[in-house]
């Protein structure tokens, strides 16, 4: 757990939210055809949904990808954050998982 801050658009000012870092996570390129990746990506979507309803507030999810697998995680609708730390060979990403599709749940 840590926090993330962000520009509330309706607020016009900078808000600080509770966000869950995924790190180590990766799955066996022999089984790339299975969809493992995705289906592991989206219960961890569903279980910190569930978690943040239910008990913490969390707002984002956030990761730091490997160059090649920035467009994954756009698929997934990962964000690329606007700060990136140079020295780092990774992107820093988040998903904000109170989107549209989820604030109709």
């Amino acid at each position: 757990m840590g926090f993330k801050s962000y520009i509330c658009p309706l607020l016009s000012r900078r808000i600080i939210s509770i966000a869950v870092k995924l790190a180590r996570l990766g799955r066996d390129i022999r089984f790339k055809d299975y969809k493992f990746g995705r289906m592991l990506m989206e219960y961890i979507q569903f279980i910190i949904l569930k978690m943040s309803r239910e008990q913490l507030g969390i707002r984002f999810i956030t990761l730091d990808a490997y160059e090649d697998r920035v467009s994954y995680y756009e698929s997934l609708q990962f964000k690329e954050n606007a700060q990136q730390d140079k020295r780092k060979e990774t992107v820093s990403m988040r998903l904000d998982i109170y989107t549209e599709m989820t604030m109709n749940d």
